[in-house]
Parts: C-alpha cells; sequence; structure tokens
C-alpha cells in the first residue's frame, strides 16, 4: 500500500467518524490540535474533509485560527418557507 492510499484511509476514517458521532450524539467537532504529536495529515486535508462531509449532506462549519482547524459538522436540517 503505497503513502497517498495510507492518508487516503486514515482521512476516511476521519470522516467515518465524524458521521458517526453525528448521528449518535447530534454534532461532531475536529480540531487538529487534538491530535497526539499535531497530526500533520488532518491540517494539510483538512479542506477535503470538510467537501466531503458536505457532500454527504451535514451542515459544516469552518474555522481556522492560529493554524489550527476547527471544523464543526451538525446533521443537515429542512426549513419550510411560509
Amino acid at each position: 500500500m503505497n503513502m497517498k492510499n495510507i492518508v487516503q484511509d486514515k482521512i476516511q476514517e476521519i470522516v467515518n467518524k465524524l458521521c458517526k458521532e453525528v448521528e449518535n450524539k447530534g454534532r461532531a467537532r475536529l480540531e487538529t490540535c487534538d491530535h497526539p504529536n499535531w497530526d500533520r495529515d488532518v491540517w494539510d486535508y483538512h479542506q477535503d474533509i470538510y467537501r466531503n462531509l458536505l457532500t454527504k449532506g451535514y451542515n459544516v462549519s469552518l474555522s481556522v485560527e492560529h493554524k489550527v482547524t476547527d471544523i464543526v459538522v451538525l446533521p443537515k436540517i429542512t426549513l419550510r418557507y411560509g
């Protein structure tokens, strides 16, 4: 297995974990600083994590402050107009 596949599998596992947490708890949060020894892969691919969660239909907010990524994931809701 090459390095690209290893990183891709790792990022997909993080996305799956966030999805499961949203389904179980109603929200999920990921901060890069929560990872031991500063997980560089999460930082490098935080935009991909964000986009993947959006395409799955979740409401996702992303903020970056002082090189720390904070991603908050909520289930999508449908509001009626009128």
